[in-house]
């Protein structure tokens, strides 16, 4: 039916977009005040489409400006990589799965290995990291770094290595896979608007 009539699927998909936006958005607070928001959909090769979103929080702490422990906080508060068991969340557990990556050939090009680089790094606890040493920078060194040096590793259980992040409150109102992330500058927006 799709490949008989693909105008179908694409009202579905925006109309489903615009009533779930309406609702997390009406009131502007589902998970924090949201100050603005811009998304564009996409299609993928196979004609699906898909939808990139820009949240700006009121209030969002700010890298350069906020302290560091108050900026991993926020992130922690709002994007984890957690994978619950079945027993412990089953509609959860059913939602995350999606979230699993799994290598494809379009992320593992010219044997290089994977392009969005999975599995990611078991960490304990969320933090920023130089690109070039991996190493965690603190509040004194962090200051040295450009915004495009540095990396935000999010706190991996082992055994989550190959889960993408996700905010709980969002995977259950699209139920489809997501990649939350937060914006460390205006670099990183500009670069995502225009990528």
């Amino acid at each position: 039916m799709i490949r008989s009539n693909p105008v179908i699927p694409v009202v579905m998909f925006n109309r489903y977009i615009q009533k779930t936006l309406h609702y997390l958005f009406k009131n502007r607070k589902v998970l924090v005040e949201i100050e603005a928001f811009f998304g564009r959909v996409e299609f993928q090769g196979r004609g699906s489409p898909h939808y990139h979103m820009m949240i700006k929080c009121k209030d969002a702490p700010v890298l350069g400006v906020s302290p560091l422990k108050k900026i991993v906080s926020y992130i922690d508060k709002y994007v984890t990589t957690y994978f619950p068991i079945e027993e412990e969340d089953p509609d959860l557990h059913a939602l995350v799965t999606l979230q699993q990556h799994r290598h494809v050939k379009t992320c593992t090009r010219d044997n290089k290995g994977c392009r969005f680089n999975y599995p990611r790094p078991v960490s304990s606890k969320t933090y920023y990291a130089s690109v070039e040493t991996g190493k965690e920078l603190n509040e004194d060194n962090i200051k040295r770094f450009s915004d495009r040096k540095l990396n935000i590793i999010y706190k991996r259980l082992l055994g989550h290595e190959w889960t993408n992040t996700y905010n709980p409150v969002l995977i259950r109102c699209f139920k489809s896979n997501m990649d939350i992330q937060s914006c460390k500058s205006n670099w990183d927006t500009l670069n995502y608007i225009i990528n």
